[in-house]
């Protein structure tokens, strides 16, 4: 699990603002952190979010600091490391599980077998 400060620290890194082995100074974990909390409300509209920014899923740790990047790109004068809207989903993706019903079994047998695998993957195209 990653930390809110771990969280801004690759945000700019990631922007290449800061390296490895630098510190932020208290204006950039200042300014981070309002973007950051502006951020984590946005996302609590969006979904139900179980964790705390203190207490980041690895899972969550790079969409995070990537969509924190973007938000911050345009403060200090870099270029934008990606879209927002890629960012985003890229963090949602972590946040929302896929509940979607495994429809493969066609004979409801219990079991998938290799054909009913092989035409489930063929279905996808579609």
């Amino acid at each position: 699990m990653a930390t809110r400060l771990e969280v801004i620290e690759r945000a700019f890194r990631i922007l290449g603002v800061k390296a490895e082995d630098e510190g932020l100074t208290a204006d950039q974990y200042a300014n981070g952190g309002d973007v950051l909390d502006s951020l984590f409300a946005e996302l609590g509209n969006e979904a139900t979010i179980s964790w705390t920014l203190d207490t980041t899923p690895t899972m969550s740790f790079q969409p995070l600091g990537m969509l924190l990047a973007v938000e911050l790109a345009g403060e200090y004068s870099v270029p934008r490391p990606t879209t927002r809207g890629l960012a985003w989903r890229r963090l949602m993706a972590t946040i929302r599980s896929d509940n979607r019903e495994d429809v493969r079994d066609l004979d409801d047998d219990g079991a998938i077998s290799d054909e009913e695998a092989d035409a489930g993957a063929r279905s996808l195209y579609y």
